[in-house]
């Protein structure tokens, strides 16, 4: 549960961001998106779990794949009606490509 309230705090902050500067569309997603992940992964994620991994770096590396599913499940069940189908298509195909990187340097 801790690392979809993770994804959640960045996604909120995202959106703040994103009125305070006035972004919107699928820069507004693409900001969201980022810092949800950021905030999931380096605090909810790594931070929280480096007790059990022996280090903070040690933590990021075990914890990416982990957080990389889970924000992508958050996301995928938060289209916006604004964003054209195809921006969502090609975001996932995007996350499908470095989810398939990351699983080849891990190799």
């Amino acid at each position: 549960m801790h690392c979809v309230a993770g994804d959640g705090v960045g996604i909120l902050v995202g959106a703040v961001l994103a009125h305070h500067f006035q972004i919107f569309g699928v820069a507004e997603i693409a900001l969201e998106y980022a810092l949800g992940f950021l905030f999931g992964w380096t605090v909810f994620q790594a931070l929280f779990m480096r007790e059990m991994s022996g280090s903070y770096s040690r933590s990021l590396r075990t914890t990416f794949i982990p957080e990389f599913l889970s924000m992508n499940i958050l996301m995928a069940d938060m289209p916006a009606p604004a964003v054209p189908r195809i921006a969502l298509l090609g975001m996932a195909l995007l996350s499908l490509a470095i989810f398939a990187g990351a699983l080849l340097i891990a190799t």
